[in-house]
């Protein structure tokens, strides 16, 4: 339902910025978050520019810490933005499709030059020996 193909790819890709981050792992130390250098994107950037990729979750931000369930005090949510870094595949596949076509678009622009650059220098080498003629010409006519 309402299949469409992805327009202007390759401009959605440009405007993406990747980053390298550090999770807040002393402020959220239980929620389960890799250590060390993570790659990805900011999501408030993100949305801005595809915001089908980003969603707000609530997340218990005690996660793996083991809660007295009656104790409501204890049970702390917060709304985070999360990223659909899967959805984002279709968009790239598609900007690298655009790429190609420019790229070949790009060859059969050399090519072409590379063509016109070969058929004039046939024309100056025609000219060069014309202007022999013509001075040929001359010099037999000034010698007369």
């Amino acid at each position: 339902k309402n299949v469409k193909e992805i327009d202007n790819a390759l401009s959605l890709i440009q405007n993406i910025n990747g980053v390298t981050y550090d999770h807040k792992l002393d402020e959220y130390p239980n929620m389960g978050l890799s250590n060390g250098k993570q790659y990805g994107f900011i999501a408030q950037e993100l949305e801005k520019i595809i915001p089908e990729l980003v969603r707000e979750k609530h997340l218990p931000t005690n996660g793996t810490k083991i809660v007295d369930k009656n104790n409501k005090n204890e049970l702390k949510n917060e709304i985070f933005k999360t990223v659909n870094y899967p959805a984002l595949i279709p968009v790239l596949v598609e900007a690298i499709k655009e790429q190609q076509i420019q790229i070949e678009e790009l060859k059969n622009k050399e090519t072409s030059i590379k063509l016109i650059n070969d058929e004039i220098q046939k024309l100056k080498s025609i000219i060069d020996s014309q202007q022999y003629q013509i001075n040929e010409l001359k010099s037999t006519l000034e010698n007369k």
